[in-house]
């Protein structure tokens, strides 16, 4: 399920790039990044997923975190590369355009997971999943791929902030 270099490590419940494996294809796409070429680095996260954990047990969120990288990975480009930060939460690596492309990249995932669900291997119904995220845009924000991570989660967080409840909670049915 991990795009890019085969040989990075991959985290074992997602299969999605490792943290670590994260940061190295991160920091090796910025220090390659040709002129006029542009690099999204995005944060993803489900709200309330502490919730869903209690609520319906850790094997149910595993198989739900399993599901997610899946269909995320599964909607990417073969470019685009996923890993798992921890947690929840996860980052997306974006060759783009513009910021409005990797601006619709994340909603159209955002969109097609509070709409279709996952269904996770042991359950029975989709459980729709309503995402945080926050991106920036390199080189337009900075050309630091640290402070690009920084600025991405920040943007998660006032996102979070600014739209409580609208489109970044888990819906439990």
């Amino acid at each position: 399920m991990a795009r890019g270099n085969k040989s990075h490590h991959t985290d074992p419940l997602t299969e999605a790039l490792s943290h670590s494996a994260f940061q190295v294809d991160l920091r090796s796409r910025a220090t390659g990044l040709p002129a006029h070429h542009k690099l999204g680095v995005a944060v993803l996260d489900i709200d309330n997923f502490s919730n869903f954990n209690e609520t319906h047990g850790y094997t149910q969120g595993d198989a739900l975190l399993k599901g997610l990288a899946s269909t995320v990975c599964s909607m990417l480009r073969p470019t685009e590369v996923l890993g798992r930060l921890g947690g929840d939460e996860f980052g997306v690596l974006i060759p783009c355009v513009s910021a409005e492309g990797i601006a619709q990249t994340l909603l159209s995932v955002a969109d097609t997971l509070a709409i279709e669900g996952i269904t996770p291997a042991d359950s029975r119904a989709p459980i729709p999943i309503r995402l945080n995220y926050g991106y920036a845009v390199m080189p337009d924000d900075t050309s630091d791929p640290r402070e690009a991570l920084s600025l991405a989660w920040a943007r998660l967080v006032a996102n979070r902030s600014m739209h409580p409840g609208v489109h970044w909670a888990l819906e439990l049915r």
